[in-house]
């Protein structure tokens, strides 16, 4: 019996490639406000040190105001460069911020726009908390699932603002940071972002879109009903880590660059190849993968199993992820598995690097 399906439940989404100097601009500022994980960073921990050294003091007044791990909130203004129409650099951006009413903007930047932020709060709360009721924002910082339960650190200094105060103090730290501190990076950065973004998009003319997503975030895609849009935005400066974000009915995957796109000499080794050399040479990573071989699991689940810290087993899969060696859901459940597709290609990374026997013993002669 032919079945047709009204009720929208498989309703399709648009994948595409967004990329500018503004997603860069605002994933160092997330980056800044996310302290703990920045030895992680391709970048190093030393950048943002120098970063500290080196700004005015306004400049850190104003990040120190928004909070010093703000970087989940702000994060959330990346939704906002890529509505319609999209702001892809950054004085663009800035003014666009800046033409905003104060209470939209505080809306912004609490989460309003995070639907996963609302399992358990009501936009009727959070427009109340962003006016500055206390009980309101009483129930945020309370709540367990708003702001990944990190909602006290990430958003405690923002709500002792008002709405007109954090208009204020958002635009003077972004547009300090923004001369101080990303100005001077954008001739480096953009040629980056823009050929990477360039080869995504001859991929998804060539591949499925969920498949052009796992290639270039590690992440599984899992498709949702309240999903109608995806967009990969290439990053460079938090390699290798994969951004995940919402906005309404939107998924944004701020993914690492790809090792093509840096455009390194011929005698460097490929990225990848390092990176999978580097993931394969700890004990405990090897472990992990091979439980991952066995059946998926979760972070937890890994972690437990293995008897250590959640934040020491998310650092190693992280390693294995940026490696290409595990993929994770996009789903609630965040389950790792092996990408057994990968291994065969360490072996033909490492022969292309050595090149060719002939070429080697006339170098030798």
């Amino acid at each position: 019996m032919p079945v047709r399906d009204l009720t929208g439940r498989q309703q399709a989404h648009l994948v595409q490639v967004e990329a500018g100097l503004t997603y860069e601009f605002l994933i160092t500022l997330t980056a800044y406000g996310l302290p703990e994980e920045q030895p992680t960073y391709e970048i190093g921990a030393h950048w943002f040190e120098k970063v500290r050294k080196e700004s005015s003091k306004p400049l850190l007044a104003a990040l120190d105001r928004i909070g010093n791990q703000a970087g989940k909130v702000w994060v959330n203004l990346i939704g906002l460069a890529t509505s319609s129409p999209a702001t892809r650099d950054v004085p663009s951006f800035l003014r666009r911020v800046e033409a905003l009413q104060p209470l939209d903007l505080r809306l912004y930047l609490l989460g309003f726009h995070v639907p996963h932020y609302q399992q358990s709060i009501s936009r009727e709360v959070l427009h109340r908390a962003a006016e500055g009721d206390p009980e309101a924002q009483g129930r945020l910082l309370e709540d367990g699932s708003y702001f990944g339960g990190h909602a006290e650190a990430s958003l405690g200094r923002l709500l002792a603002l008002t709405p007109e105060q954090t208009r204020a103090v958002a635009m003077e730290a972004m547009r300090g940071w923004y001369a101080e501190v990303f100005r001077s990076r954008e001739a480096e950065l953009e040629p980056v972002l823009l050929r990477d973004a360039e080869a995504k998009r001859r991929l998804l003319a060539t591949m499925p879109s969920d498949q052009v997503i796992e290639a270039a975030s590690g992440v599984q895609f899992v498709a949702h009903p309240g999903i109608r849009q995806v967009y990969l935005i290439p990053q460079l400066t938090t390699r290798p880590w994969v951004w995940l974000a919402e906005h309404d009915d939107a998924r944004l995957y701020c993914y690492p660059v790809a090792d093509e796109s840096l455009g390194a000499g011929e005698s460097e080794p490929p990225g990848r190849l390092v990176r999978l050399h580097k993931a394969l040479g700890d004990e405990k990573r090897l472990r992990m993968l091979r439980e991952l071989a066995t059946s998926s699991a979760t972070l937890q689940e890994l972690a437990d199993r293995f008897g250590l810290p959640k934040s020491t087993a998310h650092h190693h899969l992280a390693i294995l992820r940026s490696a290409g060696l595990v993929r994770v859901s996009s789903d609630e459940e965040h389950r790792y598995s092996v990408r057994r597709d990968v291994i065969p290609e360490m072996s033909s990374l490492l022969a292309a690097y050595l090149g060719p026997e002939e070429e080697r013993r006339a170098r030798e002669a």
